[in-house]
């Protein structure tokens, strides 16, 4: 998958979760070790909410699991005409 479309989704999924499912919150979560992932958590103005320890099991090693989340208030302040923006 292109990096374009791999920053694209998520985005779009949060806008359709809100826009048109009308949910209040939307969460998220990723290995401890995919800081790549955090970052593109973060840049959707996803925030930290804490981290589950030994969670994930993969390949004879238990992993941490960090979750990220953010609510329809926080995601409305942050688009005007359907574009996103940093405040």
């Amino acid at each position: 998958m292109g990096q374009g479309l791999r920053h694209l989704i998520p985005k779009l999924l949060i806008e359709y979760g809100f826009d048109k499912l009308n949910l209040h919150r939307i969460a998220a979560g990723t290995n401890i070790e995919c800081v790549g992932e955090q970052k593109a958590l973060q840049k959707l103005f996803m925030k930290k909410e804490g981290t589950s320890r030994e969670v994930m099991y993969r390949n004879g090693k238990y992993y941490d699991t960090v979750h990220f989340g953010i609510i329809k208030n926080e995601y409305l302040k942050r688009t005007k005409n359907g574009e996103w923006v940093k405040l």
